[in-house]
């Protein structure tokens, strides 16, 4: 048994231009600068997702849990941010509700 800590993040991995009232530079919540200037984050845009990726592996951190459990509309982009995490070296895995169908997700 390896004894070394892991250190995960758990992401809510909430797709924000789905939401109508989304404005890409509106800052009414959480923001982050990337590249051109601060912005909401969404995790449907390649370069958010890329870059908050390797800010989190830069903090150490190794593993991503991605939320679903509202749901699972956010399911393409967490195979998507699966994908960015086998390209950067991040394990990952994803918590989510099975809302009561528990066997069909056996």
């Amino acid at each position: 048994m390896n004894n070394n800590p892991i250190y995960a993040t758990w992401i809510m991995t909430w797709i924000s231009n789905r939401q109508s009232w989304w404005e890409r530079e509106t800052h009414c919540g959480s923001k982050i600068k990337i590249k051109d200037g601060w912005h909401t984050h969404n995790w449907n845009d390649e370069t958010h997702v890329d870059y908050l990726l390797r800010e989190i592996k830069r903090a150490g951190v190794n593993l991503i849990i991605s939320d679903l459990t509202n749901g699972l509309q956010g399911w393409d982009e967490s195979l998507f941010i699966q994908k960015k995490c086998l390209e950067l070296g991040l394990d990952f895995c994803v918590a989510f509700n099975h809302h009561g169908k528990k066997d069909y997700f056996k």
